[in-house]
């Protein structure tokens, strides 16, 4: 099923694309007659100095600096242009690759940098931001008016929260070593250990080879014994603290992936109960926050009449 919506999206993506490269095609076509000619267009409005014209099948912006400074307009006032030149442009590599498409959000948080190398940014450092906001947008303005689609390119990271939940044992089986030592022979034949002469139960093994033979599969060693006592640590509210501390922040960090970090730490909430101590930790991430949203088949025409 996903394999087909994917196969679909992406043909009704090409499907649109051609279209709308006809569509340049044709227009590109009828303004390149009328290059150096007078043409009729309607005023939709004005948006500080800069004019919004309906040209037909397009939009045009006639900005300050190409009107005449005494002449002033109206809305819907039929007025005269002249068509100095018209160039089409060419898209490179990198946009063909790159679809048109916002930069957004992909979770609640508070921006903490914006690294952006195409696109507008729309919000700033400290902004809190939703799920699904757009921060680096794919709709290029000149004043109040869309001039063109582009694809957004960069990073958004932002302060998210998490809590980790760690479980800490009232009591925690420890070992410790003592001064008392026993020596003995250990035999390994196969992959099987026989220990000789050892009166100890519990203990760390120092071993010396005596005989290691290669062709068969036999080892003898004379070994040092030293006895390992058992005790059990109590664990106070503090150490609990500090150990669900360190746990949660091991756990934490496997998560992260190498341009982001933990900002900060703290226990949240503590629950003590007959033989453990619940601890929740509350972590501050800086997180790679982006995610897309297509904006294909937006049209600025329609949108620029809405406004």
């Amino acid at each position: 099923k996903d394999f087909g919506r994917i196969a679909t999206t992406s043909a009704k993506n090409v499907i649109l694309q051609k279209i709308r490269e006809e569509e340049r095609k044709s227009l590109y076509q009828i303004f390149s007659e009328k290059e150096k000619d007078v043409v009729t267009g309607i005023v939709q409005r004005i948006n500080g100095k800069n004019i919004s014209i309906d040209l037909g099948k397009v939009d045009a912006v006639l900005t300050e600096k190409e009107q005449v400074p005494t002449e002033t307009f109206k809305p819907t006032e039929r007025i005269k242009l002249y068509i100095v030149k018209v160039e089409e442009r060419k898209k490179n590599k990198r946009e063909e690759l790159c679809p048109m498409r916002h930069i957004i959000s992909k979770k609640d948080a508070i921006i903490t940098r914006i690294e952006a190398t195409s696109g507008e940014v729309i919000k700033k450092k400290n902004d809190y931001i939703s799920k699904g906001d757009v921060v680096i947008s794919g709709l290029i303005h000149n004043k109040d008016i869309i001039v063109s689609k582009r694809c957004s390119e960069g990073k958004i990271y932002g302060e998210v929260w998490y809590t980790v939940k760690v479980i800490i044992p009232k009591k925690l089986k420890k070992e410790k070593l003592i001064d008392n030592y026993d020596y003995g022979l250990k035999l390994k034949i196969l992959n099987k250990n026989i220990i000789l002469f050892n009166k100890l139960s519990t203990y760390k093994e120092t071993a010396y080879n005596i005989i290691d033979n290669k062709v068969i599969p036999i080892k003898i060693s004379l070994s040092k014994f030293q006895e390992k006592k058992e005790y059990n640590e109590i664990i106070t509210n503090d150490n609990a603290s500090k150990k669900a501390l360190y746990v949660a922040n091991k756990k934490m960090t496997k998560r992260l992936k190498d341009d982001e970090h933990i900002i900060s730490k703290k226990v949240l909430k503590k629950n003590e109960f007959n033989s453990k101590i619940e601890i929740e930790v509350f972590f501050k991430i800086e997180e790679n926050i982006t995610d897309y949203q297509s904006i294909e088949e937006l049209n600025i025409e329609e949108m620029n009449k809405k406004e």
